[in-house]
């Protein structure tokens, strides 16, 4: 009975021990997800879509071990909003303990996501500064994953592509003998954004936009916008990983040759 009542001792001993040595859980991945609150979410349809695809973004960067920062892209008041930074992994020692802390954070992501969307279109005329939403949200993923020591880094933009300030806008798209390159470059040069070893992925795609007779552009309208984002990612050295309207939620942070 005593070598019982030893081992026993022994055990919970073990135990109590691992508990207060176990090292906290580190984030093996920077997040950073980019919503376009302005004309972007004008109907409903988009708003769903949108709060469909931040759902599995926050699930995918959850998988993944990530910190996660989400960004707002306004169009009054300031061009982007910062709605906070979320560590989507558990210092938790024990499988309950852990379930109960990702799911905790994963329902205060949403509902600031949602409260987003509540609101509707931010209004005002300042345009849809995306350029300037991702610039800022990429310094932040630099940054971090240079405090954090982590190499991967995704950085997800929700959005109909339809950049639209004074100096870039997609606009100057809208012949079909427009050149994608020139809207680079000026891009480039208004808004310098270090991109290097970060995968990109546009989600929400699709400007829908309409001409001045109320004909909705055409398909190489929109062929256009995208030959700019994806130019513009590889010029400031990122890497195109999506570039579509919806995903399915096992491939919506799934680069290249990852699976």
């Amino acid at each position: 009975m005593a070598v019982v009542i030893a081992l026993a001792f022994a055990v919970l001993g073990y135990f109590a021990y691992s508990s207060f040595t176990a090292k906290s859980a580190k984030a093996s991945t920077i997040c950073s997800l980019v919503i376009d609150t302005t004309n972007s979410v004008e109907n409903s349809a988009a708003v769903q879509n949108y709060k469909t695809l931040a759902g599995e973004v926050v699930k995918g960067c959850q998988s993944a071990n990530a910190m996660l920062d989400v960004w707002t892209v306004n169009q009054s008041g300031p061009n982007t909003g910062h709605l906070g930074t979320y560590p989507l992994y558990s210092t938790a020692v024990n499988g309950p303990a852990i379930e109960r802390e990702l799911n905790g954070t994963y329902r205060s992501v949403m509902r600031a996501i949602n409260g987003v969307f509540s609101d509707g279109p931010t209004g005002g005329t300042g345009g849809s500064n995306i350029t300037a939403a991702i610039q800022l949200a990429a310094l932040n993923l630099q940054r971090e994953a240079r405090t954090l020591g982590v190499k991967t880094k995704k950085l997800i933009v929700l959005t109909d592509g339809m950049q639209l300030t004074d100096n870039v806008s997609v606009r100057a798209l809208s012949s079909l003998g427009d050149n994608p390159v020139l809207l680079v470059a000026a891009a480039k040069s208004e808004f310098a954004t270090n991109l290097q070893g970060v995968q990109v992925f546009f989600y929400g795609v699709n400007t829908g936009q309409m001409a001045s007779n109320g004909q909705e552009l055409p398909p190489w309208f929109d062929l256009k916008v995208q030959n700019f984002w994806q130019k513009l990612v590889s010029a400031d050295g990122g890497t195109n990983c999506a570039y579509q309207q919806t995903s399915s939620s096992e491939a919506i942070l799934v680069c290249g040759g990852d699976s």
